[in-house]
């Protein structure tokens, strides 16, 4: 890979943790990181890549067999926190800061290299010329979706019980 891409590449992914999903991971390291979360289609494969200039992790939660829809991801209680959906900076973010905040010290975690100033905010091509899709075929290609926030345990509507006690939906309590 082109050593300046490399840069761009890290530049971009500092933005996860500054303005992207990265936000809602609580902890911060207090050195340059950069990661990316990710989430597949069903929400029961979640995970972060991340690193400092010294050292790159992963962390993942999920079903490592890739199980049916409905078998993690949704209705979930870790540590006493309800989960209606999990995204990949829920669980998978606060396992690797934690990770990385007890480990950072043994690395190098300086400064990154800065990107060339022509591939920040430059655009990649020129925007071809708009054009209207045929007839009858009209296409969402980006659906916003707005992720619910971890809540604290509640009523489960469905049963009407205390969702951290419902044996219904499955309960995880991570060290």
């Amino acid at each position: 890979m082109n050593p300046d891409v490399a840069k761009a590449t890290t530049n971009v992914l500092q933005d996860v943790l500054t303005k992207g999903s990265g936000l809602l991971i609580p902890q911060k390291l207090g050195v340059p990181d950069a990661a990316k979360t990710g989430t597949n289609q069903y929400n029961n494969q979640t995970w972060v890549l991340g690193y400092t200039k010294g050292l790159a992790t992963a962390s993942f939660f999920g079903d490592p067999f890739n199980g049916s829809a409905a078998r993690l991801g949704r209705n979930i209680t870790v540590n006493g926190k309800y989960y209606p959906l999990v995204d990949g900076a829920y669980i998978a973010g606060p396992q690797w800061a934690q990770y990385m905040q007890q480990v950072v010290g043994l690395y190098d975690h300086g400064d990154f290299d800065a990107p060339p100033q022509n591939l920040i905010g430059a655009p990649l091509h020129k925007p071809a010329a708009a054009t209207r899709p045929p007839a009858g075929r009209v296409r969402a290609r980006h659906r916003n979706r707005r992720l619910p926030s971890p809540r604290q345990p509640g009523r489960n509507p469905a049963t009407g019980t205390e969702r951290a006690d419902d044996p219904s939906l499955p309960s995880i309590h991570l060290a």
